[in-house]
């Protein structure tokens, strides 16, 4: 079974999720690489600009649906990706779904507004999006007390991954 996580961003979902990918050997699949690296952009804010909100989810959903594929991955999606119901539907087919919980205190000092986030106003939009991660997560990790990505990774691979580590380790 894939792990999927989700969050806002800079919640940590892609620098956890190579990490954890690391440790046990899996496949890391980040849906926003998949988006840059199967398309003529070279950045997921030169995507979402060019293609507009309602193509770059669909151009997500595809990621997605190629994510779908890989049945022991770890999966980083995007922050909004979990704002259409395809993809919502999607990502709970995929695997065991992990949100990874931050205060929107914590967040904001780690996050630079991209400049194609124009409205509504980051807050507005984290608030928007947490009871969408909430309604979609299996497990939640509440994450403004852990203090390196480590103690977090330990957390899931005691709790979490015990399937897919290889019995050597």
């Amino acid at each position: 079974m894939a792990i999927v996580f989700i969050g806002f961003q800079q919640s940590g979902k892609t620098t956890l999720g190579r990490y954890l990918a690391n440790k046990t050997q899996q496949s890391f699949i980040d849906l926003d690489e998949h988006i840059v690296n199967h398309s003529p952009y070279h950045s997921i804010q030169e995507a979402y600009l060019k293609l507009g909100e309602e193509q770059f989810r669909e151009h997500e959903h595809q990621s997605l649906r190629y994510a779908q594929q890989h049945d022991l991955a770890i999966i980083a999606t995007g922050g909004g990706s979990i704002t259409t119901h395809k993809n919502q539907k999607l990502i709970k087919e995929i695997g065991g779904v992990i949100y990874l919980k931050w205060s929107f205190d914590q967040l904001q000092n780690k996050i630079v507004k991209p400049a194609y986030l124009k409205t509504p106003s980051l807050e507005t939009c984290f608030n928007e999006r947490v009871p969408l991660y909430e309604d979609l997560a299996e497990t939640t990790l509440h994450l403004d007390n852990h203090s390196s990505i480590v103690s977090v990774a330990s957390l899931i691979l005691n709790h979490h991954l015990q399937h897919i580590i290889s019995p050597n380790d």
